[in-house]
């Protein structure tokens, strides 16, 4: 046996060495043509010169400078692109069969076509014109076909290089490369460029043009800004619109004054972006062209009256005579820069009529650019069937605690279906709630659905978000679907934990219960009843006093909640909702506990806790014990009483290090300066012994990190400007319409009562 695993062995080897040995061959094969490439154009070009040298169009001036004393150095810029793009196709195919990437392939293939080109037009210098190594080598720095062969080789190797997904996403970093080229063209366009550049350049570029190009660049710098941003969210029109507005700021460069660095720069970008055009696959919004073609119209239209208009004024002013024929043709030639001066029609102000003008168009191309390039702005459109569907999906699968509080109105559903197991024919539905705030899609907690379902569901959901260049955060996800989506390529943060109470074998008895007891006991001794009704079941005159109820609860200020709070009282109906009402002994309502019902795993999740001022201390303790005694005797297994942020830092008796100890007073600062109930509502769940399920924020990358807990605290309502963040459109029409609630229906309830309306006892509760 020893025989044949020592031949199958040094088969394998012989394998491995003669893999490694076509490769070696390859990349030898391709380093050799990056450095003969160039050589062998030129020489191809200067055989072709005769034959050529009587075509039209513009030409590349200082091609052969070997023949540029005796007049004869120019080449027609088609053949000498043509030349160069044919030398370096067989470049790039070779770059193929190393298997370089397009990005590296492209970047690879322009420096060694720049490098070799300045290195023989440094020669060639220093043979003609009889100067210094170091002259020639500043001169050859500035000579057209360096930066020109650059740009053709990389826009070749971007083109037929092999196309790979890199493991890092470089969308955001090609949005910032483009910002800053949009900074650099308007920098440009006003600081001017030194004389001492232009020496000794006359024979080796053309006569620059200033005015139009300068015209022209700026409106190409402000709308290049704009585009970066929805480079970063992957956006195929920015990225269609980056790469010609590059393409034209580079010649635009050239032509300005022989900003050969700047052009350069700008062209290699747009190779860039060329090469991984596949990263920006989102789409952008329907409608918006014709959108932002009207805006640019109109901001044309109106720099173009307001230049004919300065004109005349102008012109009244000086006492000189106006023909509006005359007047209206400069000041078109205005509105695209060109000349600047135009015929000394324009008096001692037309530099500043000059710049006018074109910060008008500038602002008008930026407005339109902005309205096409906006990301994809989702529209609540709520739909009695897709409401019902979700609801059927909610019920036979929606085993999580937050599994009903997608159903909340202000929420929109994203559908998947896939065969069932062993079943081709029938369909199994997954559903995931979400809201997009701001780019960023809020998914509110984890997808529901069957398990086989689940993650094809929320994958398709990816799809559909990054199509559309929004973010993905999932908020309240638990820890059994983290490996879900980690497998997605997301990320998660611990976010606090999740209070739930078991109801079998709930007690009163023993002392760690005994603050609880005595709350109980007091609330009992006023003679307050419970009153238990599901949501179906309540008559209109109990709906109108449980609204005037938590609208005194509310005292005016602005509902809280998004992922683990219902919006109104009375958006889920039926069985899928109930009320723990406690009534005084004149039958008054004191306060009530409002909770979701899970079906599919015979749970109850808190939603709010509404309280009239005045009421007994200790009322939501007691309606929390008599709620899990009924749950009891329904069936149902465990209470969700609430949802505790950052819990493990804020447990006092848990020790923390340096970094927690400091991530816990900043979170205590926050708590002060927004009003929220972090510490207070923790130690309010401890004391029903509950066991804590964490929860989790999932986020794409670190960078979103910011983005996403702003957004997040947008949706739940905590930000100052949080109805800003969230646009007008959070709730539909149809929605504000159809809650019943008046006033009560513009947010979501604050988890446990307001410090304002608890008594002194129960603050003592609260607060330990």
């Amino acid at each position: 046996m020893a025989e044949p695993e020592g031949g199958c062995g040094r088969t394998g080897l012989v394998v491995r060495l003669a893999r490694q040995l076509r490769r070696a061959t390859r990349v030898i094969t391709f380093t050799l043509a990056l450095l003969l490439a160039m050589p062998l154009a030129t020489g191809c070009l200067y055989w072709l010169r005769g034959p050529v040298a009587h075509l039209p169009g513009p030409q590349v001036a200082a091609a052969l400078l070997l023949d540029v004393l005796a007049g004869h150095g120019g080449v027609p810029l088609v053949v000498y692109v043509l030349v160069v793009a044919s030398i370096y196709a067989g470049v790039g195919q070779l770059a193929r069969r190393v298997g370089l990437e397009r990005l590296s392939a492209a970047g690879a293939m322009a420096l060694s076509s720049g490098l070799m080109t300045f290195l023989l037009d440094a020669l060639s210098i220093y043979i003609v014109r009889q100067v210094g190594y170091g002259q020639s080598l500043a001169l050859a720095s500035h000579a057209q076909p360096v930066y020109l062969n650059a740009l053709i080789a990389g826009a070749v190797g971007a083109i037929l290089a092999e196309q790979r997904t890199m493991r890092s996403r470089p969308a955001i970093l090609f949005g910032w490369a483009v910002g800053l080229a949009g900074v650099m063209d308007l920098a440009s366009a006003v600081v001017p460029r030194f004389a001492h550049q232009l020496a000794g350049l006359d024979g080796f570029a053309p006569t620059p043009a200033p005015p139009l190009e300068n015209a022209l660049v700026v409106p190409i710098g402000v709308v290049l800004l704009l585009t970066s941003r929805g480079l970063a969210r992957g956006s195929r029109r920015a990225w269609r619109v980056a790469v010609v507005l590059l393409a034209a700021s580079a010649v635009l460069h050239v032509l300005k004054g022989y900003e050969y660095e700047a052009a350069t720069a700008t062209g290699l970008l747009a190779l860039a972006l060329i090469a991984r055009r596949r990263d920006f696959a989102s789409r952008g919004a329907p409608g918006t062209q014709p959108r932002a073609l009207l805006r640019l119209i109109t901001v044309i239209a109106g720099a173009y009256v307001y230049a004919v208009a300065a004109l005349v004024i102008d012109r009244t002013a000086l006492g000189l005579p106006s023909r509006l024929g005359r007047i209206c043709l400069v000041a078109a030639q205005a509105l695209i820069g060109l000349p600047r001066r135009p015929a000394a029609y324009v008096g001692h102000g037309s530099d500043w009529f000059y710049w006018s003008v074109l910060s008008i168009v500038g602002v008008g191309a930026g407005w339109a650019a902005a309205g096409w390039l906006a990301p994809w702005r989702e529209r609540l459109s709520p739909s009695a069937a897709r409401r019902l569907r979700a609801e059927r999906i909610v019920r036979s699968s929606g085993t999580d605690t937050l599994a009903p509080f997608a159903l909340r109105g202000d929420k929109d559903l994203y559908f998947a279906s896939s065969p069932a197991s062993g079943d081709g024919a029938t369909l199994e539905e997954a559903v995931v709630a979400y809201r997009v705030v701001r780019g960023v899609a809020l998914v509110s907690g984890d997808p529901i659905g069957p398990p086989a379902v689940v993650e094809a569901a929320f994958a398709s959901f990816a799809r559909h978000a990054r199509e559309r260049g929004w973010k993905i955060a999932v908020l309240g996800a638990s820890q059994r679907c983290l490996a879900m989506y980690r497998r997605a390529g997301l990320r998660a943060i611990y976010h606090g934990d999740e209070a739930i109470v078991s109801t079998d074998g709930f007690t009163l008895e023993g002392p760690a219960m005994r603050t609880v007891r005595q709350g109980v006991h007091r609330v009992e001794r006023a003679g307050y009843v419970l009153e238990v009704a599901y949501a179906g079941d309540v008559p209109p005159e109990l709906a109108a006093e449980l609204v005037e109820v938590e609208r005194a609860w509310l005292n005016g200020s602005r509902r809280t909640g998004f992922v683990m709070e219902m919006d109104d009282l009375f958006t889920l109906t039926g069985h899928d909702a109930l009320f723990a009402i406690g009534r005084d002994g004149d039958r008054r309502i004191g306060g009530f506990l409002h909770a979701v019902l899970c079906p599919a795993s015979a749970s109850l999740s808190l939603s709010s806790l509404p309280r009239r001022a005045g009421t007994p201390n200790g009322l939501a303790a007691w309606l929390i014990v008599r709620t899990i005694e009924w749950a009891v005797q329904e069936g149902y297994g465990q209470l969700s009483l609430n949802f505790t942020p950052f819990a493990a830092l804020l447990n006092g008796e848990v020790e923390l290090g340096t970094l927690q100890r400091l991530e816990r007073e900043a979170l205590l600062g926050a708590k002060r300066r927004l009003s929220l109930q972090l510490d207070n509502l923790m130690r309010f769940n401890q004391r029903f012994l509950p066991r804590f399920e964490p929860r989790f924020v999932v986020y794409e990358r670190r960078s979103d990190l910011p983005r996403v807990l702003v957004a997040a605290m947008a949706a739940e309502g905590y930000l100052p400007f949080a109805d800003l963040a969230r646009g007008r459109a959070w709730r539909s029409e149809h929605q504000a319409g159809a809650t019943g609630a008046g006033e009560a229906d513009e947010g979501a309830l604050p988890e446990i009562a307001s410090p304002r309306t608890t008594s002194a006892d129960e603050s003592k509760l609260l607060s330990g």
